[in-house]
């Protein structure tokens, strides 16, 4: 069926059910006009701006675990203090080793290294373990005070999980304290 203009029925009435919606929508926001070929004035909403989506950065605070990783810690040199060194009695040593972590866990906080044998030194037993990723390399310091009387002493330390488990190389320091 057609109309005066000789246009579909089902065209007009699109285009009035789209007039509608039109006006509708110019009523949320500011419009234009726009003139016609007949000079009546019609309102043409304006474009639609871009949405913007806001970015959310998030900041790692430090290395993140993965769901079964595993723990381990590989020895790879002294970098300090090489074993049988001779230091004075009560002297200050800054012990350094070069290790690997050798696992998949990251060293995160909970993570320590901990006196397992000999001499603490002066040192804290229980010392926080440098935060690494797995497979990443890392510098262990502790600090010592020999002691006080002549000897040749050792130190071993390991790392333990937050969980409170042991793993990978012992790590130590082996020194002679000089007698007077």
């Amino acid at each position: 069926m057609r109309n005066r203009t000789g246009l579909p029925i089902a065209l007009c009435l699109a285009a009035a059910i789209a007039g509608s919606v039109l006006a509708a929508c110019n009523e949320l926001r500011p419009s234009r006009p726009v003139q016609s070929e007949t000079q009546s004035s019609v309102y043409v909403a304006p474009p639609l701006a871009p949405t913007i989506t806001p970015t959310v950065e998030i900041k790692q605070t430090g290395p993140t675990q993965i769901p079964g990783c595993t723990n381990y810690l590989t020895f790879l040199s002294d970098q300090t203090i090489p074993d049988g060194t001779h230091f004075d009695a009560a002297s200050k040593m800054e012990k350094q080793w070069q290790v690997k972590n050798s696992g998949t866990c990251s060293w995160t906080e909970g993570y320590t290294l901990q006196l397992v044998g000999g001499e603490a030194m002066g040192a804290s037993e229980i010392q926080d373990l440098v935060p690494a990723r797995g497979g990443v390399e890392a510098v262990i310091q502790i600090d010592f005070t020999a002691p006080r009387e002549p000897g040749e002493y050792n130190s071993s330390w390991q790392a333990f999980d937050p969980d409170g488990k042991p793993f990978g190389d012992k790590i130590f320091i082996q020194v002679i304290v000089n007698g007077p």
